[in-house]
């Protein structure tokens, strides 16, 4: 906020350490070819400049400033070249000066050799040193050196006609820098009413800011309102409302409402109902989710409406449910069309996925107590910070996730999911690689939530593998099997022992693209290299990245076609050559429907139900999908039953 001058810097805002005069602000922004044109207007230079990139330091306790950026030098060179003729003339001045100091202790001056801004200031500052060194006469006030005066003020005049060029461009560029609206809470509610006599553009700025721009959004014109015309009031507030109630509409897309206005001789008062509603309700009485969004776009709407301006806004949509806050990113993203926006967030429903160079992470250092906004949303963050953005990629990601009726494969994580996207995208298009295209690619967030997917999957029928990093899951794969998942519906990823996916990239590929197995950040990482293949951005992966990724992708294929060809071959046997393969298949069926009912089965249960049922297939002669469909049907409503009592 203290890019703007006529904000005070308080006590409150120093920094802990350090000095306060110290403090300065320092930001970069680019001039267009307008702008350009705008910071040479009055000095008569055509600019030979189409884009300009300024930085400006500011010091918010001394309010000084200082820019640098080529537009700067562009003018420093060009006064330069354009004032060079003067260079003789100053050296002659010097020439007759430099005798003349002899009466003045502790003074001289040299010939300018070059003339730039630099050597222009410190002249400048030399110069009037000497004017206000030089004795006057106590009783004229007149120099006592008159000689020496009409000199010194001559050179001054010259340096200081140089300096004001160049000080009319920096001038114009500091007037050019953004303006800065702070939104810091919209707590502020709409009243339900205020006197009919504050009813006007003076009363409302002081008294009722929130009401103006409520009036600035309803295209109310104030001078009209403070009438005696009932009927033009009526006509007046009747269009306010319907005009307010259409502009609403387009970011609120909760339960429609209507806005109703009334003017009567001591109040105006403003009421809100649902859309086909006949009751009426105060501002006040509304949730405060709804109160905060509308205080939100109202003010939004009405500080926003200017172009070349930074809004900053604090927490965004505390009361609001997630699919509100959607609303409030899409009035945000709106807005972003003509003014730049920075808000600060933990909600994850704030952050677009598709579009992470948006996001940097605030970090504090617990050590030096410094805060820094990285230029990154993955570098240096804890987990705690990198919550909300993994949260977001994992709720962008549920919203195409569907179980295959062919194969499900179950994956470790979020970053598994986005690495094998990629990598399937990038083969198909540099080698026309093809992959299944009946594999849905389920992320798990860690190895732990893996059996409650399998057992969904299992209850539902579904076929699945799973794929695990070799790295770390001894404990999960003997958890897996003691379930009874077998060796045939696992693939482990990598060639050492302690591989995991981020290994199958090539150690080049992994510097130059962050990717890192033992980061926090593996979600944020995997989505953006996914993004970026997608967009072309990359197109330059190793040789052995490519083989052992393609080499995954066949093994992936190859296991799903054994599994079928497995499947196909059990229900062709012939029973007496079968019995042992049906009778593991039959005790998988009863562990999952042991899962799938929640049943606390013991080691009598499952011998009793296998013994069974096998006697019941025994029966059947030939073994056949049709043939066992009923027996299957009859130990499930048998588990059934039991999960009941």
């Amino acid at each position: 906020m203290f890019l703007n001058e006529d904000i005070e810097f308080k006590d409150g805002d120093k920094p802990l350490t350090g000095s306060s005069e110290d403090t300065s602000i320092t930001y970069v922004f680019n001039l267009n070819e307008n702008e350009i044109k705008q910071s040479f207007q009055t000095t008569e230079i055509i600019p030979e400049l189409t884009d300009a990139e300024v930085t400006i330091e500011y010091w918010p306790e001394l309010k000084e400033y200082d820019i640098s950026g080529n537009i700067v030098q562009f003018a420093n060179d060009i006064f330069t070249t354009n004032n060079a003729k003067i260079l003789p003339e100053m050296n002659e001045q010097i020439r007759k000066i430099k005798p003349m100091l002899d009466t003045l202790e502790g003074f001289s001056i040299s010939e300018c050799s070059v003339l730039n801004k630099t050597a222009i200031d410190d002249y400048i500052q030399l110069v009037k040193e000497i004017e206000n060194k030089i004795p006057r006469d106590p009783k004229t006030n007149q120099s006592t050196l008159p000689g020496l005066t009409t000199e010194i003020n001559s050179l001054l005049e010259k340096l200081l006609k140089i300096q004001e060029q160049s000080d009319i461009v920096r001038s114009n560029i500091w007037n050019l820098r953004p303006k800065i609206v702070k939104f810091s809470s919209f707590e502020d509610t709409l009243p339900s009413e205020i006197p009919y006599s504050e009813f006007t553009n003076e009363g409302l700025k002081n008294n009722y800011p929130i009401i103006r721009d409520l009036c600035s959004l309803a295209e109310i014109d104030l001078d009209k309102v403070q009438t005696e015309d009932r009927q033009a009031r009526e006509n007046l507030t009747e269009l306010a409302a319907r005009i307010t109630t259409k502009k609403f509409k387009e970011f609120w897309r909760q339960n429609p409402v209507e806005f109703i206005f009334r003017i009567d001789q001591s109040y105006v008062s403003i009421f809100i109902r649902d859309e086909g509603k006949a009751s009426s309700y105060k501002p006040e009485q509304r949730s405060k989710g709804f109160q905060w969004f509308l205080s939100f776009y109202l003010r939004l709407e009405a500080q926003g409406n200017e172009e070349n301006t930074i809004i900053l806004i604090d927490e965004p949509g505390l009361y609001l449910h997630a699919r509100a806050q959607r609303d409030v990113l899409e009035v945000l993203e709106r807005e972003a069309e003509k003014n730049q926006i920075l808000f600060t967030t933990h909600s994850p429903y704030l952050l677009n996925p598709d579009e992470l160079d948006r996001v940097r992470l605030v970090i504090k250092d617990e050590k030096t107590d410094k805060t820094t906004v990285t230029n990154s949303y993955y570098k240096g963050a804890d987990s705690d910070t990198l919550t909300p953005l993994v949260t977001a990629i994992g709720l962008d990601l549920t919203r195409d996730l569907l179980f295959s009726k062919n194969t499900n494969l179950v994956l470790e994580g979020i970053s598994d999911y986005y690495y094998l996207r990629a990598m399937i995208e990038y083969l198909k298009r540099i080698e026309n690689y093809s992959f299944l295209n009946d594999v849905s690619l389920i992320p798990c967030v860690g190895g732990a939530n893996i059996s409650l997917i399998v057992s969904l999957l299992i209850g539902l029928e579904l076929p699945y593998m799973i794929l695990l990093d070799k790295k770390g899951n001894v404990k999960l794969l003997n958890k897996l099997k003691k379930n009874g998942i077998t060796d045939d519906e696992i693939i482990l990823v990598g060639i050492e022992s302690n591989d995991s996916i981020e290994e199958l990239f090539d150690e080049q590929d992994r510097t130059k693209y962050a990717i890192d197995s033992n980061s926090e950040n593996k979600a944020a990482v995997s989505r953006k290299f996914y993004e970026r293949v997608k967009k072309l951005e990359i197109q330059d992966l190793s040789p052995t990245t490519l083989d052992n990724f393609r080499n995954l992708l066949e093994t992936i294929k190859q296991r799903k076609i054994v599994s079928e060809n497995l499947i196909e071959t059990t229900e062709s046997k012939n029973l007496e050559n079968s019995i042992e393969a049906i009778e593991s298949d039959l005790a998988n069926i009863i562990v999952s429907l042991n899962t799938k009912y929640s049943l606390s089965l013991q080691q009598d249960d499952y011998n009793r139900l296998t013994a069974k049922y096998m006697e019941k297939i025994k029966a059947l002669g030939k073994l056949s999908k049709e043939a066992t469909e009923p027996i299957k049907q009859e130990l499930e409503l048998e588990m059934k039953s039991m999960s009941e009592k």
